[in-house]
């Protein structure tokens, strides 16, 4: 298999003091032909020879093109991301937070192999939760074991777009991109500002695209410092967060079925609505949702019972 180009794009943004690590992890890949991007989002101080140099003085011979930019004002991620797709001249495209790192120095390497013997136009694989130190969560293997089964859904389109309207099973820093997706689907919906992946996979499963899954872990991905696992959540994200159940998925209940739309429905009103409602309307949405209060009720009280009898035993 001749090495098709493949643009891993680097994205920071204030994450400035691990790049060096995502760089170090790019740059021992054993795959030979590889384009690097780096875009920065109006990061201070961000000073794009540093890292030039550093690259140069560090390259193998894989590294076949170095592109770097910051924005002279942060744009967001999505709009940040779309700048770095314009860019991109490779067959593949691979995006890793400047926080983040590949787990092994194969991974380019499986990742397009894979995608080139499956003709895939999209692959998911595992990623690793680590530590701010990128030490392994204690809970970070039961978290791939609960995505994988999932995860394998991908190539029934109807299926896992029911799976993805309930939550974000796919983990973007461990997904790979064909460049002809992007041609033929378009690119991050810049409707949003933060959030680029949740509302492209609802999209794409809603048009019949196959999602592929490899079963490897590929990036080690830092907790805590990106923005939807900080401890303190960012109001543009949440503002993204709502805007995608209410343009990707609310609006779909035949693709969802009754049951399911109802379900979430409930879910995303008592989160981010109910508060807002007067009394009248508050008891109205609960009359209407009386079965699923009911159903929620029972759940909790058999989980208990469930509890109780593990403690006793």
């Amino acid at each position: 298999m001749e090495e098709q180009l493949v643009s891993i794009v680097v994205l920071s943004y204030k994450n400035l003091q691990y790049i060096k690590n995502t760089l170090d992890s790019i740059l021992i890949q054993d795959y030979k032909n590889i384009e690097l991007i780096i875009g920065d989002d109006g990061s201070e101080n961000f000073d794009s020879e540093i890292y030039k140099d550093y690259i140069n003085k560090k390259n193998l011979g894989n590294i076949k093109n170095i592109i770097i930019y910051s924005n002279e004002k942060n744009l967001g991620t999505v709009k940040n991301a779309n700048k770095a797709i314009s860019l991109c001249k490779g067959e593949y495209i691979k995006f890793i937070a400047a926080d983040d790192e590949f787990y092994s120095k194969d991974i380019i390497s499986k990742m397009v192999e894979y995608m080139y013997k499956n003709n895939s136009i999209i692959l998911m694989t595992n990623i690793l939760w680590c530590d701010s130190k990128m030490n392994e969560l204690d809970d970070a293997k039961q978290k791939i074991e609960r995505n994988k089964k999932n995860l394998t859904l991908g190539k029934e389109s109807k299926v896992f777009f029911k799976k993805l309207a309930q939550y974000c099973y796919i983990q973007a820093p461990g997904v790979m991109f064909k460049k002809y997706l992007f041609d033929k689907y378009g690119e991050f919906d810049e409707d949003y500002i933060l959030i680029e992946d949740w509302n492209t996979w609802l999209r794409l499963t809603r048009k019949g695209v196959r999602f592929d899954y490899l079963d490897i872990v590929s990036v080690k991905y830092r907790v805590g410092t990106g923005v939807s696992t900080s401890n303190e959540p960012n109001p543009l994200f949440v503002q993204d967060y709502i805007k995608c159940i209410e343009k990707e998925i609310l609006p779909y209940r035949k693709e969802l079925g009754s049951r399911l739309h109802k379900n979430i429905n409930y879910v995303f009103v008592r989160t981010y609505k109910f508060k807002e409602y007067k009394m009248v309307d508050k008891v109205l949405f609960i009359f209407k949702n009386i079965d699923i209060v009911c159903i929620n009720q029972i759940n909790k009280i058999l989980l208990k019972l469930k509890r109780n009898n593990q403690n006793e035993n």
